[in-house]
């Protein structure tokens, strides 16, 4: 890994209200219905299901704006988005998941 490489995964994700709906935007997009429900499973703030024929993610109104943006970049992840367009902010937020999901599948 590259010291640049080591600086970009070190530090953390900026979300702010216009990258939420931006992220919310790419989701509805690819087809997945997004909800925001109060969750009553202490440590749980939502995840993508499958309801009937349609895919629904359902997040937690009361989520912070970070676990928000992790579980709609985690619903992107799913589907291929190699034709779409999607914005530098949004781009990042995959990358940096994408990243997570490598550093905890080692340990």
């Amino acid at each position: 890994m590259t010291e640049k490489e080591a600086r970009k995964t070190k530090r953390s994700l900026r979300v702010d209200e216009g990258l939420i709906e931006r992220l919310e935007e790419t989701v509805r997009k690819l087809g997945i219905e997004v909800r925001y429900d109060q969750i009553h499973k202490a440590g749980y703030s939502g995840g993508l299901c499958r309801v009937k024929k349609s895919w629904v993610l359902i997040i937690s109104r009361a989520s912070m704006p970070l676990e928000r943006a992790e579980l709609l970049a985690e619903a992107i992840l799913t589907r291929d988005t190699s034709t779409m367009y999607l914005s530098p902010d949004v781009r990042e937020v995959l990358d940096w998941v994408a990243d997570r999901r490598k550093k905890d599948a080692v340990t």
